[in-house]
């Protein structure tokens, strides 16, 4: 959506313009970002957007049956209107306390932070989520792993406004009276997201991920990994995982069942007599052999759409 509302349409972007080296050095930097009331409105509407309807729906409906309760028990018009006015005002300030709170809670879970550096006279944003301690223990390993690393060049349309080359997500840089960058704001799917300068130190940049290559293997080493597997229960994958590896002239097809799980079929490539890989989403597969050089087994590691663990080969299938 970004890329066809910016990219491809020069006519909506922004001008880049030439700034000095001295300006491009002040963005540098890392900046966290900042609770406010706009972060927690988007966070309840991406909620609301995701939650099923009913939780939404019954506390609202038991909230309006008291009050027609306590209505209906006022003996007054005047005592109604007062419940109406204290209804009013409590629920006020209860959806301006929930939004602030849910915002605080993001940046306390989360810890998003936006990191810029220079790379001669060229600007890169990074964006990464840091989970605490306390998130990372409601969170699959898996996930926790697959969590987003953004980058992206931002181009100048002025000391003060920058934009994403490729998206066109504007940014604006706040300074103090010195002239120093204290906080940079962006503007993307209707909210303004606030971070707060932390230090001055460049981030690192991500290292590419190494290309894998695939080898070529007799057919009797892909025989032996033929089968179907089973996976036990997790927190990602209540219901745990079967999948079912199969051959298809020289190539390996992996498809699996449950909840919460991409069925594929995903080819499998081959490292090794034993290492194997899917590269659609990462996942690294190692086959265990027993004293017999039998499969019994396989490995699953560093992939966020099926459970780390190991999955026993299923003899009498």
């Amino acid at each position: 959506m970004l890329l066809l509302e910016s990219e491809w349409q020069p006519e909506k972007r922004p001008s880049e313009t030439k700034i000095s080296s001295r300006i491009y050095d002040s963005c540098v930097g890392q900046y966290e970002l900042s609770p406010n009331f706009a972060l927690g409105m988007f966070f309840l509407r991406m909620l609301f957007l995701h939650v099923p309807k009913a939780v939404i729906y019954i506390p609202a409906c038991l909230c309006l049956a008291l009050l027609f309760i306590f209505l209906r028990r006022a003996a007054t018009v005047r005592k109604r209107w007062i419940i109406l006015g204290c209804s009013a005002l409590v629920t006020g300030l209860l959806a301006v306390l929930i939004v602030l709170g849910s915002s605080h809670l993001v940046c306390a879970l989360i810890h998003p932070v936006l990191g810029i550096r220079r790379e001669g006279e060229r600007v890169f944003v990074q964006y990464d989520m840091r989970l605490s301690r306390l998130a990372a223990k409601f969170v699959p390993p898996g996930a926790a792993k697959a969590l987003p690393h953004i980058t992206g060049e931002l181009l100048p349309e002025s000391e003060s406004h920058f934009f994403g080359r490729t998206t066109g997500i504007p940014m604006t840089f706040s300074r103090d009276d010195q002239g120093k960058v204290t906080r940079v704001t962006a503007h993307f799917l209707g909210a303004t997201f606030s971070h707060e300068k932390i230090c001055n130190q460049p981030p690192k940049a991500y290292e590419p991920p190494k290309p894998r290559v695939a080898i070529k293997l007799d057919t009797k080493f892909l025989d032996a990994c033929v089968g179907h597997y089973e996976f036990a229960p997790d927190a990602g994958f209540p219901t745990g995982i079967k999948a079912t590896i199969r051959r298809e002239g020289d190539q390996l097809l992996w498809q699996a069942r449950g909840k919460n799980v991409v069925p594929g079929p995903f080819n499998v490539y081959p490292e090794s007599e034993t290492n194997f890989f899917i590269k659609v989403h990462g996942a690294q597969l190692t086959f265990i052999k027993n004293g017999k050089g039998e499969v019994t087994a396989v490995s699953l590691r560093n992939d966020a759409w099926l459970p780390d663990g190991v999955g026993r080969k299923l003899q009498n299938e």
